[in-house]
Formats: C-alpha cells, structure tokens, sequence
C-alpha cells in the first residue's frame, strides 16, 4: 500500500500460543487474536518497512528474509495453525491480503514485492487443501488506502489515478473482509480479488 502502516513492535511468540488460550465462551474460533504488543520491545523488533526495501543492486539475504518472515511466513504459519484447530464445521474463513505486485511494478521495493506475491501464488493451493475442512480462503489486493501517513504531496500526486478522486480508506477493505468471513460469501474461496476503487496505473499524476 501506498500508505504505510505503523512501526509497531512485534511479538515473538510461538504461532501455536495464539491459539492455545481457550475461548471465552463455548463454540468455535471465529477469528485469530494474537499476544499484545509488548511497549518496551527494542526498535529492533519492528517490522520491515519501505525504508527497508530497495531495488536490484541494494537487496541482501536479510533483507529479503525480513520481508518474507513478516508478509509472508508468518500468515501460512498462521493459517496452519487455524486449520489444525478448526473443528471443521462450515463456516470457517481465512482472508490474506496483498499488494498489487501482480497488476504493475513496485518500485524500489523487490523484498516486499515478493513476498507478497508468494501469498498471491500461494492462494488456490491453500485454499484447495482448506476446503477438506470447510475452510474458505481467499487474498484481497485492497490497492492504496491512506493510514493516515500519507504527505500532501503523495496525495496530490496520486489521487487523480483513482477514478473517484480519493485514496482507498481503511474502512474499504475492511467492508470486503467482513462480507468474506460472512455466509453471503460462502461460495467464493481460492480468488485474489482486486479491491482497488478502479486506481490506474496509466493515469497520469497530479501536480
């Protein structure tokens, strides 16, 4: 995404301990609540961001396993251990979400890019084997949403490349996440879905 999310720190958990607190009330687990944060963890422990990315020439092997540890490892590790705990009624979902590696180039930001795309190629195959258990799985590329860090700049430069004049909102994703973890949606697994608001990359920039 355009707009980058907060540096926050990350825990380092074993994926199983998500998992391992039993439920609140009798049922199922209908959605994955991991550790909080801790406040006092080292910056050293923060995801990878752009400015950890480059472009051919700038990458190394910690580089990329950085990217590829954070968007891409830990949401399989993440799906496995949902399904190994699923009771496998109907009803379960899996959402990931991507970038829009797959519809035109990320500059400066290979790691990032391929790890994204794993999730993106990895998709029907997970979803294939999550469907013996009544899992459905599909990827979103919700396209560029404004977090909130976005300059004045970037906002007049890219804006005019969405046909309704505005950046993706938080709130556009979220609204086809939640339809996808509904029974509405109960048809539809092993699709990466484009969620972009119509934003072209042929569109010129704005001033």
């Amino acid at each position: 995404m355009v707009g980058a999310l907060p540096r926050v720190p990350v825990t380092h958990a074993p994926v199983s301990h998500w998992f391992s607190r039993p439920p609140r009330r009798a049922g199922r687990s209908d959605r994955i609540r991991g550790p909080r944060p801790s406040r006092k963890a080292p910056p050293s422990a923060s995801p990878p961001g752009p400015k950890d990315d480059a472009a051919l020439g700038g990458l190394d092997a910690a580089r990329l396993d950085r990217h590829w540890a954070v968007d891409a490892r830990s949401c399989v590790l993440l799906t496995q251990a949902f399904a190994g705990q699923h009771d496998a009624r109907p009803g379960g979902a899996v959402t990931l979400l991507t970038s829009g590696q797959h519809l035109g180039p990320l500059p400066g930001e290979v790691a990032y890019a391929a790890a994204k795309s794993a999730l993106a190629g990895i998709t029907v195959t997970l979803a294939d084997q999550l469907a013996e258990q009544g899992i459905r799985l599909n990827t979103i590329n919700p396209g560029p949403v404004d977090t909130g860090h976005l300059t004045n700049q970037a906002r007049r430069s890219i804006a005019p490349m969405f046909p309704f004049g505005r950046f993706g909102r938080p709130d556009d994703p979220a609204r086809l996440i939640a339809w996808l973890a509904t029974d509405e949606a109960r048809w539809v697994t092993g699709q990466v879905i484009n969620s972009e608001g119509g934003f072209g990359r042929w569109r010129p920039r704005g001033g």
